[in-house]
């Protein structure tokens, strides 16, 4: 008997480590949650009472929300983005978008390109009035960097006028020529009188 002692001993335990395996796990114990390195919110309750703010763990909940950024933008005038952009136009912004659409810069924008091309075509006849062509683009140009209360558009284009009536008194026959001053004048003519210069067709088209 004594030498099956201990092959009944090892088949006990065997039974035992066995019957241990298969038995349902009793721990209650949550599992621990593991952090991922990303940042955690909580929730606040604003001051009102009322009003819910998820706000990064260790934040600040007294930081106005979206909402309200965007409610204390529109008071100070600032307006939401165009769609497709990323932030709200600042002032300069809002400034240099409202020049661009006046008729004004839609007529410099347009025959700025033209009265540089002026400038070969009158040299070999009247350098100094060649010149004065080049300067008109600059001239232009400043004036239309001019916020309304500022730019005097009628006495503006009378200058850009008389100085392409100046470039017709040299008597060129160059039919290009004569087609930008064309351009010109009906452009400056139509900016004023309030019309769209946008309208007017350019040489050779």
């Amino acid at each position: 008997m004594k030498k099956w002692l201990p092959y009944i001993i090892a088949a006990l335990l065997g039974l035992g480590v066995a019957v241990a395996m298969f038995l349902p796990n009793t721990d209650t114990t949550a599992p621990k949650a593991t952090t991922s390195g990303k940042s955690t919110f909580v929730k606040k309750i604003d001051k009102d009472g009322m009003t819910m703010k998820t706000v990064p763990e260790g934040g600040d909940p007294n930081a106005p929300s979206a909402a309200e950024r965007a409610s204390a933008d529109r008071a100070a005038g600032i307006m939401p983005p165009e769609p497709g952009t990323l932030r709200p136009q600042n002032a300069g912004e809002l400034a240099h978008a409202e020049r661009t659409a006046r008729s004004f810069n839609k007529h410099y924008m347009a025959v700025a390109v033209y009265w540089n091309r002026l400038g070969p075509l009158v040299g070999a006849t009247d350098p100094a009035v060649a010149k004065e062509c080049t300067a008109m683009d600059l001239y232009l140009r400043d004036q239309s960097k001019l916020g309304d209360d500022d730019l005097n558009v009628t006495d503006v284009l009378t200058k850009e006028l008389q100085l392409e009536k100046k470039v017709r008194t040299l008597g060129i026959q160059d039919a290009n020529l004569t087609a930008i001053l064309d351009y010109i004048n009906n452009s400056a003519n139509t900016t004023l009188q309030g019309g769209d210069p946008t309208t007017i067709p350019k040489p050779g088209k």
